[in-house]
């Protein structure tokens, strides 16, 4: 029997230093899984907001002609806001140059929430009708301005023409001087009622540098549909709701779409598939720690079970000097463990004293 308790005890010894490797392996593998998949939907999240702030909320662009289909398609399926957008024309305040260019856009109140364009504004608000404007402080101080909040600017509004290609000539393109000719279209006044930081970083706003309300009788409206719910059947959707309003789909949102796990092309679809594949192969990895360790755990644990039974100890003397040979592992700081150990082995074994 002292062989038997000596060779248990020397076991234990060993299997509490085995535990804390098991239970430390275990805490690290989980970790690492946990951080992944946190790591992995953080990134994405991450992703999903900054396109929304630089590039729009929007999943799809439809162009149409009034403002009256804008309103129809706010009511079309699976179409959660519209935000407007045309470009008013071109304006030269002063000698032709690029200095004294504006790039005139109209755009409506959902535009400027879904492009986040609250973020650029230093003074006033953003326009409300089309006799309004803001204007950007870089173009105010490069020619010597002293405009600001509640004044009036009149503009000629019209189309520059590159004359080569016979071609228009789009937001803040260089001024092309000789080569360019500038067609006239109207005479406008608007009402400053704001005053903006250069929006170079917004992907759609970054072109322009004079923003006035959409007016009411505008035509080659963009129309920036945001969507209450983004899945694959957004190529439907967009195509369907453009024909319910009598537009023509002109892009999509494809980098807002990726990471929302929706695309068209073979190539994205790919790159999805490898970031899964590697999340996966990690997440393998950590499993095979884990089962790892635990088998080395058993292992130790059946050797230790088979030496107690080379020398003749029966299944009950081996759970029970297992159980009691633990006491003698544990320091004074595992009280409330001893105590839980100890009831275990009482309510399992009662006070039997025969089994050494």
């Amino acid at each position: 029997m002292e062989m038997m308790f000596a060779l248990t005890l020397k076991t234990l010894k060993l299997n509490r230093k085995r535990t804390l490797l098991t239970v430390f392996t275990m805490i690290l593998s989980v970790g690492m899984m946990t951080a992944v998949l946190c790591g992995g939907w953080s990134m994405l999240r991450f992703l999903q907001e900054k396109e929304k702030i630089y590039g729009g909320d929007y999943a799809y662009r439809i162009e149409i002609t009034s403002q009256q289909q804008a309103e129809k398609l706010m009511q079309d399926k699976n179409v959660e806001d519209v935000s407007l957008f045309r470009f008013a024309g071109s304006s030269f305040y002063g000698e032709p140059s690029n200095k004294t260019l504006l790039a005139v856009a109209e755009i409506n109140d959902a535009f400027v929430k879904n492009f986040s364009l609250e973020q650029y504004l230093l003074e006033g608000r953003f326009p409300l009708n089309e006799n309004e404007i803001i204007l950007t402080q870089d173009f105010i101080d490069d020619n010597g301005l002293a405009f600001s909040v509640g004044d009036t600017i009149q503009l000629s509004l019209g189309m520059r023409v590159w004359d080569e290609i016979n071609t228009e000539l789009y937001g803040l393109v260089n001024f092309l001087g000789d080569r360019e000719s500038f067609h006239l279209k109207a005479d406008r006044t608007y009402t400053i009622v704001g005053i903006v930081s250069e929006m170079k970083e917004s992907k759609v706003a970054g072109e322009f540098n004079a923003y006035s309300g959409m007016g009411s009788d505008g035509s080659a409206i963009s129309a920036f549909v945001k969507c209450s719910h983004i899945s694959k059947s957004i190529y439907s959707e967009a195509e369907e709701n453009a024909k319910a309003v009598g537009g023509q789909v002109s892009a999509f949102h494809s980098e807002l779409l990726l990471y929302h796990g929706v695309t068209g092309g073979k190539g994205a679809v790919k790159v999805l598939a490898v970031v899964g594949a590697v999340i996966l192969l990690l997440m393998a990895a950590c499993s095979a720690m884990i089962s790892n360790v635990l088998s080395i755990s058993l292992q130790e644990r059946i050797k230790q079970l088979g030496m107690l039974a080379s020398i003749g100890a029966t299944s009950r003397q081996k759970k029970s000097q297992r159980h009691h040979g633990s006491l003698y592992t544990w320091n004074d700081r595992d009280s409330v463990w001893l105590i839980i150990w100890y009831s275990l082995n009482l309510s399992c074994f009662g006070n039997d004293t025969n089994l050494f």
